[in-house]
């Protein structure tokens, strides 16, 4: 089966948290044409559940929307993390100031596989508490943490705007096993 061949790679800009690429390709036809793609770095979200089976949720101000969103803890796998696990407990505490006892992956998944390979690694963190203040880094910006029940976890659906976020609730609505160290991926 002919798939679509790089030629040649053209990076446009780049900056610590994103690079964009206008790749010159040969398409299965054999003729030739570009396609724009994101090089970003892998990624965590984290669904923090409390002993009480409540979920952490915050709201941070986005740029590109210029107003505050509702979702879960998430954030780039940096250099300095040794595993995406290590990444999740970073974030947990970075964003929230909270600990887990447990961080269960749940899935691997590419964000946007026709705009970057970059792929998210999706946890529940069990028995989350407070340990610290948040410590956010400079270019984010964080507003009114709720604390909402697992048993109204769909109203949650109806107040968050990120597609990821959205996804990992759904995901634990539907499947609450997710919560039993069972079968989970690598």
């Amino acid at each position: 089966m002919k798939t679509i061949k790089k030629l040649k790679e053209n990076k446009i800009l780049s900056n610590r948290f994103l690079a964009v690429f206008n790749d010159e390709i040969e398409l299965p036809d054999r003729t030739k044409s570009t396609y724009l793609r994101l090089g970003r770095k892998d990624g965590v979200i984290i669904l923090p559940l409390t002993n009480e089976s409540e979920i952490i949720t915050q709201e941070e101000y986005r740029y590109p929307v210029e107003k505050f969103v509702r979702h879960l803890p998430m954030g780039a796998i940096d250099d300095i993390d040794n595993s995406h696990k290590e990444a999740a407990e970073r974030e947990l505490l970075e964003e929230l100031g909270y600990k887990a006892n447990n961080l269960i992956l749940v899935d691997i998944y590419h964000n946007n596989a026709s705009l970057s390979p970059s792929l998210t690694y999706a946890y529940i963190a069990t028995g989350c508490r407070v340990a610290d203040k948040p410590k956010p880094e400079n270019s984010e910006v964080f507003r009114n943490k709720t604390l909402t029940p697992l048993s109204k976890a769909e109203n949650l659906l109806c107040e968050i705007r990120c597609t990821a976020s959205k996804a990992l609730i759904r995901h634990l609505i539907c499947d609450q096993n997710l919560l039993l160290p069972t079968n989970h991926p690598k």
